[in-house]
């Protein structure tokens, strides 16, 4: 066993089960599921590296061989799909506190390994530690998209279809809510707000693990104001991963250089955050507003909510009263939501280069042309195809407004540390908004 295999070591009870994944003996519970030693092995190993999983030489015939391949070694591709398939998650390997193994792994490769000289480094040294950064995708998000699509393309429309430019963003937004409505809430998880915007880019899951964000899940907490007090610094660090996945697989995003990327995140994350939470209550068809970690806001709680602050009635009024019924005339579904999230964020390009702007307008332009190309293929007749498309297109400027009257209450949760939220990420997220 190698040093970063015992940093992780957990030490269950050993029941005698089978492994879901082999169907070897010894099997204990861990990572989410019943795994022997050796898959649970493996399983760490390919969950904290940053190199793609090759594809099975052998057409998936694998499987009935053990994963063994015509050269006798093990296929990691048909291997890790079967751990996903049985549950095994790959956001909770290395970490435990204080564990380091996924700091150590994060520029190692899984390529052959010659003898003696163990896992291969994907970096140059040549590379300044900037060029080394510039738009590595985590390959765990595109490797747990092959459940729901067939296809491992991240977006981008001049490689596929718009349709099937569409139907993978409506995946990726699966992939990223990481909802799972059959387990409890999570506000226990572990977070780590005290890095910049640029280093979460980088590697969204230094903030905290892709827990499920669960607007209006199956166990609803019923928190009261305390609890509400209490998780605001982990509605930023979840919300956050959660928008930082999603323009890590927008392919202007990373057009833009460093700086701008920054800059593009502190503008739109409130009206993100705030479409999140709009759509979500919209689609369920919620006499509210849900909030994150199956907290909410009714129809029944407008009173006691109004009674609080100015940006509970802002937000509260832009919702109820202009955002969700835009929403419900423009009859809104994922593919036109997922389309809508990119149109809002590239909806403006104040205080971009010159450069940049024009990334952005041209971004702007092609999701907008995306929206207008779904609709006529999906609405008649005509005049109702434009009825919908002016209808959704009028819902950024209001997000965006919205963001603009709520941002001095977000300064002031962290002037006032409210819910632990005077913290590096959030003072960045202010300071550029």
């Amino acid at each position: 066993m190698s040093e970063d295999d015992i940093d992780e070591i957990v030490l269950p009870e050993i029941d005698g089960n089978t492994c879901v994944v082999c169907g070897k003996g010894g099997a204990i519970k861990c990572y989410g599921a019943k795994i022997c030693g050796s898959c649970k092995a493996f399983f760490l190993r390919i969950s904290t590296i940053k190199e793609a999983v090759p594809c099975c030489s052998d057409a998936g015939k694998c499987v009935t061989r053990d994963f063994v391949l015509r050269d006798n070694e093990k296929c990691r591709a048909c291997r890790y799909k079967k751990c996903l398939e049985v549950g095994l998650n790959p956001a909770v390997t290395a970490r435990r506190k204080g564990c380091t193994l996924r700091e150590k792994r994060s520029n190692v490769g899984y390529d052959r390994r010659a003898k003696g000289k163990g896992l291969i480094s994907i970096c140059d040294s040549n590379q300044s530690l900037d060029e080394q950064s510039v738009h590595r995708i985590d390959t765990r998000e595109t490797q747990m998209i092959a459940l729901i699509s067939p296809s491992h393309q991240i977006l981008n429309s001049t490689q596929s279809s718009s349709s099937a430019s569409i139907q993978m963003m409506v995946n990726l937004e699966k992939v990223f809510m990481n909802d799972d409505y059959s387990a409890p809430n999570r506000l226990n998880f572990v977070y780590d707000v005290s890095g910049s915007v640029t280093e979460m880019l980088r590697n969204p899951t230094g903030v905290c693990s892709r827990v499920p964000i669960d607007f209006g899940g199956a166990f609803p907490l019923n928190a009261g104001m305390d609890d509400l007090r209490r998780i605001p610094v982990r509605v930023l660090a979840r919300l956050s991963v959660h928008m930082s996945d999603w323009l890590r697989n927008i392919p202007e995003f990373w057009e833009l250089c460093e700086n701008e990327r920054v800059l593009l995140f502190c503008q739109r994350f409130l009206s993100y955050e705030y479409l999140l939470m709009y759509y979500y209550s919209y689609k369920k068809g919620f006499n509210g507003i849900f909030l994150p970690f199956g907290t909410s806001i009714s129809s029944e709680d407008l009173t006691t909510y109004r009674t609080l602050s100015v940006g509970s009635k802002v937000m509260l009024k832009c919702g109820f009263n202009t955002i969700m019924p835009s929403m419900k005339r423009a009859k809104l579904g994922d593919e036109e939501y997922v389309l809508l999230k990119n149109i809002s964020i590239f909806s403006s390009a104040l205080g971009f280069s010159d450069a940049g702007a024009d990334i952005i307008r041209k971004a702007y332009t092609k999701y907008s042309g995306l929206l207008f190309e779904h609709l006529e293929k999906t609405t008649s007749p005509k005049g109702e195809v434009i009825r919908r498309f002016t209808e959704i297109m009028a819902i950024p400027s209001y997000l965006q407004n919205e963001a603009y009257m709520m941002n001095p209450q977000f300064g002031g949760y962290i002037l006032c540390d409210e819910g632990g939220m005077e913290c590096t990420l959030a003072r960045e997220i202010f300071n550029k908004f």
